[in-house]
Parts: structure tokens; C-alpha cells; sequence
């Protein structure tokens, strides 16, 4: 029976989103439900226009998503005042 680290870790094959020069293939390793690290997919090389290569920004993508200060929710506007003259607080 394999031991319960082994069941925890997987390997997913996804895409990054963030620029228009993608999508860029990618296999992101996730732990405990938890995307640790992020690595290109070079077993779809073939049908990739850059050959399995991604742009740097796909590489901070566990950054971005784990950052304790994104933004969880929709903002809100504080100021009811609203026009190209006030400040949107």
C-alpha cells in the first residue's frame, strides 16, 4: 500500500493564463491540495508553438495565487461621491 505522502503529491498538467504570448503548457505539482511548484511541459512539445517553453511569468504563478495580500473579495467604493474630479477613495 503506498504511504499517505505518496497519495498527497501529484503531478497536474495545466496552462498558464496570464499574457496573451500563451497559453503556455505547464505541470504544476501539488501538494496536500497545495500548487508548490511549476514546470514546463515538454511532453506536449510537439504542438507547441515555442516547444514546451514558457514565459518567465508562468513561473510566479504560486506566488500570485498563495500571496497573503491579494485580494479575496470584491472591492467595494467607500466614496459616493463619483466623476473624473473625485478621488475614488
Amino acid at each position: 500500500m503506498p504511504s499517505k505522502s505518496a497519495l498527497s503529491e501529484r503531478t497536474v498538467s495545466t496552462y498558464c493564463y496570464q499574457c496573451v504570448a500563451g497559453p503556455d503548457l505547464l505541470k504544476v505539482r501539488v501538494e496536500d491540495g497545495i500548487a508548490t511548484e511549476v514546470a514546463p511541459n515538454f511532453d506536449a512539445a510537439a504542438v507547441h508553438p515555442a516547444g514546451g517553453k514558457v514565459c518567465v511569468k508562468a513561473f510566479g504563478l504560486v506566488q500570485k495565487v498563495y500571496n497573503p495580500n491579494r485580494i479575496l473579495h470584491p472591492m467595494k467604493r467607500t466614496n459616493p461621491n463619483k466623476g473624473r474630479d473625485h478621488d475614488p477613495g
